[in-house]
């Protein structure tokens, strides 16, 4: 008799939860741009994934260290782990297209539509920039309008320029040569 409970019982790129051993499990990546994970991402890997239950980690690498490979593969393992939806949040549309194609060489599902059923079922990474979060009328919803999104698994990738395109988007800068200007602060 075939015993059919073996079948398939193993650890697989959509089911294992340490991100190295995703990057070792991933069938699609490329061989050559990526035979093995650095060191410091290997550290990085296993210090996030024993503090992974905590709130708002940050994670601080050197540029050229591969932060992109580090956070996918931190979403990944999230979404492997029933923590979706996963979003990658860039400041920029330029550095959204990098880490699509990053994604692309190593073999993770990523979506930059929000609306894609692979994402909202926990299957795909959604990669967007930091407008398409924080905005008056964001499609994760502003107060008490719009549909309500909740996001599970978070990563913000150079942060520090997220919160200038935020802090931007929401300044009102009035020239001291302007009615409202002189009307407001010169009397």
């Amino acid at each position: 008799m075939i015993d059919f409970s073996k079948i398939g019982t193993g650890n697989t790129v959509d089911t294992v939860l340490p991100p190295r051993e995703i990057f070792n499990a991933l069938p699609k990546k490329d061989a050559v741009k990526f035979q093995y994970p650095r060191d410091v991402q290997s550290q990085v890997w296993s210090k996030w994934h024993e503090r992974r239950d905590e709130n708002s980690l940050v994670i601080k690498m050197n540029t050229g260290s591969g932060k992109t490979v580090v956070g996918l593969l931190i979403l990944k393992s999230c979404l492997n782990e029933g923590k979706s939806p996963a979003v990658y949040v860039c400041p920029d549309k330029y550095l959204v297209k990098q880490v699509i194609d990053a994604a692309k060489e190593l073999g993770v599902e990523v979506t930059d539509d929000v609306n894609s059923p692979r994402f909202l079922s926990g299957k795909s990474i959604l990669v967007i920039n930091i407008y398409k979060l924080v905005n008056g009328k964001s499609v994760f919803g502003v107060g008490d309008e719009g549909a309500k999104l909740k996001i599970s698994s978070l990563i913000v990738d150079d942060a520090h320029a997220c919160l200038d395109t935020v802090e931007d988007q929401f300044t009102i800068n009035i020239p001291s040569t302007s009615n409202i200007y002189i009307a407001k602060y010169t009397r």
